[in-house]
């Protein structure tokens, strides 16, 4: 896991670098996220159809069953890479996008063949986080630090970094297993999220349409919603799943 961060220490450093010199003028980031995420001010219809998908999240995941975690979390990241794909093409990076979709497509499934095989060595995963990771920075590099958090593509690199914790949780304590799990570290200097409910979100999207938001960029209609509901996977389901699964993971 310390060769998993410093990979991506280094990685973050350089990236956001080049980053910085990639920031569209063009974009009006407030008004986009207004428009992606909504102003956290819901209608009573849309907390009964959050509730109604966390509780159908609850059933599918209330087992802990690491199988269906690595399944669903795959799910989610390829969603999120072929809508990275799609947003760079748009912005006029068509070559950089060809490679990452070839890049992606070497590791599609992997994390579900490291978690079937039951390995207990973490470097098992390095595979799958390091191609992540790279995907993550190459997309970050290219549209701007700034664009790619308001449209998510930094949940690339929680994709990348939070399964070797999240699938060993003995190896790293309660405290670092949540922090991957549930919530990144309040100390961080990064802007990433939990694994759980960043997967939750994404999986709540996959069911939507697609529309086209400002500069022709593109991104789920449902994402107020979406928000929503990953709003009630980190405070309330995830903090519960977390819990059962390092109980029922480390006290054998």
């Amino acid at each position: 896991m310390v060769q998993i961060r410093l990979v991506l220490i280094i990685s973050a450093c350089l990236f956001l670098a080049s980053a910085k010199a990639a920031i569209s003028d063009d974009i009006d980031l407030g008004a986009l996220e207004l428009s992606l995420y909504g102003d956290g001010i819901y209608q009573v219809a849309d907390h009964n159809k959050a509730e109604g998908r966390l509780k159908a999240f609850e059933k599918e995941f209330k087992g802990g069953d690491r199988k269906v975690m690595a399944e669903r979390m795959n799910y989610a990241t390829r969603y999120l890479v072929n809508l990275t794909v799609k947003n760079l093409t748009r912005r006029g990076f068509g070559a950089e996008a060809m490679q990452i979709k070839r890049d992606w497509k070497r590791v599609d499934g992997e994390l579900q063949r490291v978690v079937a095989s039951n390995s207990r060595d973490i470097t098992t995963f390095d595979p799958w986080s390091k191609t992540l990771a790279n995907i993550g920075w190459t997309a970050i590099g290219l549209l701007g630090f700034d664009l790619a958090h308001s449209l998510r593509v930094t949940d690339l690199i929680t994709f990348a970094y939070t399964p070797p914790v999240i699938f060993h949780p003995c190896k790293y304590g309660a405290v670092e297993f949540g922090y991957h799990f549930t919530e990144q570290n309040p100390s961080s200097p990064t802007q990433f999220r939990g694994g759980f409910p960043t997967t939750i979100f994404w999986l709540s999207n996959i069911t939507c349409s697609v529309g086209t938001f400002s500069a022709g960029l593109i991104f789920p209609v449902c994402g107020v919603l979406s928000s929503l509901i990953e709003l009630g996977a980190r405070e309330y389901l995830s903090p519960r799943l977390e819990k059962f699964i390092f109980e029922k993971s480390c006290s054998k």
